[in-house]
């Protein structure tokens, strides 16, 4: 887990939104990405805890990543704390 700052994404459009925030396509260090992000401020407060249980299931599912499933990229605390990111590659394009 990491800390992210404003400059580590270069945000390019919004995929979509869910429940629990927005999916963004991001440029991140020379890659584009998926990014789940969640305000932490608006979010009802069990959402970190479901999206810090979705890492867990990425990293138990690390073999498969990248063939059936997303690759994880990043997470982590994005802005001062102000949200929570989980990076993914992107697939289905």
């Amino acid at each position: 887990q990491q800390n992210y700052s404003f400059t580590d994404f270069k945000f390019k459009s919004i995929l979509g939104e869910g429940r629990s925030g927005k999916m963004l396509l991001c440029e991140f260090r020379g890659n584009m990405i998926a990014l789940k992000s969640v305000d932490l401020s608006k979010a009802p407060s069990y959402v970190l805890e479901e999206m810090q249980k979705e890492v867990e299931i990425y990293k138990d599912l690390a073999d498969i990543q990248g063939k059936y499933i997303p690759k994880l990229v990043c997470y982590g605390y994005y802005g001062g704390g102000m949200s929570f990111v989980i990076g993914l590659t992107i697939v289905g394009t």
